[in-house]
């Protein structure tokens, strides 16, 4: 799902950390009972990294943490049995935890914001949720020589599904308690391996629930305009997608080609449609694809062999990639190298940033689409001796 590098972002801060000194006015603010563990640490949760706060001594299965915190954080609170909770805490909080760690996932209960009510209805749904896969696991171990194991594996992965839609139900309805509750953004990072609880596209109005909420409520919080800006990435990514995926359904033998319109390396702009009454190849290439280099002097032999005959190709380069120091240089050295005597040699020099890509719906290089003379789609993504062999049949 596109929106899962948002969640892989957050992941990746939740495994790094940086020592740090925290010196400010001190006031009791966060205390709490835990069953197992004999420390606690605490962390500030950045949308880039981890900041471990303090470590903090549990004593007599009690502890206590103050920091005059003078804008909202999401903390983490990692307890030395492994248990690990996030805790939104705003100024003027006063909260109050009780910690069971002596279960696999752990549970905790909470008073004194909605935000940390909200986290505990999240952990519940989380530990209960995953304690029940677990259970499934263990039967599928038990059971793995059974006759009927199919006929059982089928009931387990029903169960499976149900109990994840019901995850899915209950957390949505969490949210939509109060969308404007910076807890909502621990939500959408729950999930079960690759699986996400709550997904994007298919539950997007949350998302933009959580989004219009915390935009009134917090305009300035790096957390909120990480959201946002997440969310629009995630939007135009599908956008993107949905173009090519119509790009693809158009891009069909049979199909009058898009035209292209283009400048080549002095500025000379080049129209694939000035080629019709020829067979055409259109090659998508770039400097830096190494498949692209190795398959141009097949495209040179075909083209010294057929262009008498009415064979011509249009070349349109991907280069201008962000770690190309000189792309127009490069684009050009590369066609004098591979000896490309053709004149059609057309680049935006934008990378993948270029139109034609939409146009055309491929997501790699290289890639070649075969025109008839009318410019029609003859064939796509032709080489070496498939593509000689089909334009022996056209000539």
């Amino acid at each position: 799902m596109v929106f899962s590098f948002i969640r892989t972002a957050f992941l990746i801060v939740l495994s790094i950390a940086f020592l740090v000194s925290c010196e400010s006015e001190k006031e009791d603010n966060l205390t709490g009972t835990v069953i197992k563990s004999k420390e606690v640490l605490v962390s500030q949760i950045l949308t880039d990294q981890i900041k471990p706060l303090d470590t903090i001594a549990i004593e007599e299965g009690m502890f206590s943490y103050n920091n005059a915190f003078t804008k909202p954080e999401i903390l983490l609170l990692e307890f030395s049995e492994g248990m690990r909770m996030p805790l939104v805490i705003k100024p003027g909080d006063k909260i109050t935890i009780d910690v069971n760690d002596t279960l696999p996932y752990g549970t905790f209960t909470a008073q004194g914001s909605n935000s940390v009510k909200l986290l505990e209805g999240q952990n519940k749904l989380f530990a209960q949720t995953m304690s029940f896969i677990d259970s499934l696991d263990r039967l599928s171990q038990v059971y793995m020589d059974s006759a009927n194991y199919t006929d059982e594996r089928l009931k387990w992965n029903a169960a499976f599904e149900s109990r994840i839609s019901k995850h899915r139900e209950q957390l949505l309805a969490l949210i939509a308690s109060d969308s404007t509750d910076l807890a909502n953004i621990m939500a959408f990072y729950q999930s079960r391996g690759s699986l996400e609880i709550i997904g994007f596209p298919e539950d997007e109005r949350y998302f933009e629930m959580v989004d219009n909420g915390l935009q009134a409520t917090y305009p300035e919080n790096e957390h909120a305009i990480f959201f946002h800006e997440s969310l629009i990435q995630a939007k135009e990514a599908l956008a993107r997608e949905n173009q090519l995926k119509a790009a693809q359904e158009n891009i069909k033998e049979g199909a009058l080609a898009p035209d292209i319109i283009m400048e080549d390396f002095n500025g000379l702009q080049r129209k694939l449609s000035d080629l019709r009454g020829n067979v055409v190849l259109i090659d998508f290439w770039a400097s830096w694809c190494a498949p692209c280099r190795r398959a141009n002097p097949d495209l040179v032999k075909l083209y010294n062999k057929y262009n008498a005959k009415g064979f011509e190709i249009f070349s349109v380069s991907l280069d201008g990639l962000d770690q190309q120091p000189n792309p127009m240089q490069e684009w050009q050295a590369a066609i004098a190298n591979d000896g490309l005597i053709w004149e059609n040699h057309v680049s935006e020099l934008k990378g993948y940033g270029s139109k034609v890509i939409l146009q055309y719906g491929f997501s790699g290089i290289p890639f070649t689409v075969l025109l008839d003379r009318e410019g029609r789609i003859v064939a796509k993504n032709l080489r070496g001796e498939q593509l000689e062999s089909k334009l022996k049949s056209m000539f």
